[in-house]
């Protein structure tokens, strides 16, 4: 809440309002964001490197203990600054933990499903897609629909409810709910594992 107004001026309580005040807000706070965790930050190391723009990598910034990325935030950069890349040899690659969050669930739930997917080298992310998007091949799926997919699993993984992961993707919370129904029904061993994580948790609280 905002103590100087009097009332919520949360993104996901604005995400409720449907007049036009609220939504030119949403659109003002999301260029702001971009403005300043990406673009300004881009430029800056970009005066100061010589082919190279580094981010700041950070190990305690986070309350689940990931790894965070800032000025600029390489971890999670939006489609609208995606676009602004270019590279005269037309080469751009993009390096990443592959499944890091997937696994670490694998080993600390014993789902048996997950980790044979990941021996396997499945595409969990399009599998768990398939039904919700009506995907029949990899080719379907479009690139923007899997990483909300994405998003929302690893965020599920951290501990993310249905409401807090659909105002995190902008992906509608019915949506987002059969994503993570679609998700427990492959991997019945997380969500035990997740249910049992949580009654643990509120037995131990004093």
């Amino acid at each position: 809440p905002n103590e100087s107004l009097g009332y919520s001026v949360s993104e996901e309580a604005l995400s409720t309002h449907t007049n036009g005040y609220s939504i030119e807000i949403l659109k003002y706070r999301k260029l702001v964001k971009e403005s300043n965790t990406y673009l300004g930050p881009l430029l800056d190391r970009a005066s100061k490197h010589d082919a190279q723009i580094y981010t700041n990598i950070n190990t305690t910034s986070t309350n689940t203990g990931r790894t965070s990325s800032s000025s600029p935030n390489f971890q999670n950069i939006p489609d609208s600054v995606r676009e602004l890349f270019c590279s005269k040899s037309n080469n751009l690659y993009e390096i990443d933990f592959k499944q890091l969050e997937l696994c670490a669930i694998a080993d600390l739930s014993g789902d048996e499903q997950l980790i044979q997917d990941i021996k396997d080298g499945v595409d969990i992310h399009y599998e768990i897609g398939k039904p919700i998007y009506g995907w029949t091949k990899h080719s379907d799926s479009d690139p923007k629909d899997r990483r909300n997919v994405k998003s929302i699993v690893f965020g599920l993984c951290y501990g993310g409810g249905a409401p807090t992961l659909a105002v995190q993707s902008g992906v509608d919370v019915r949506r987002v709910r059969a994503i993570i129904g679609q998700f427990y029904a492959r991997y019945v061993g997380v969500h035990k594992w997740h249910e049992q994580t949580i009654a643990d948790a509120d037995a131990s609280k004093v």
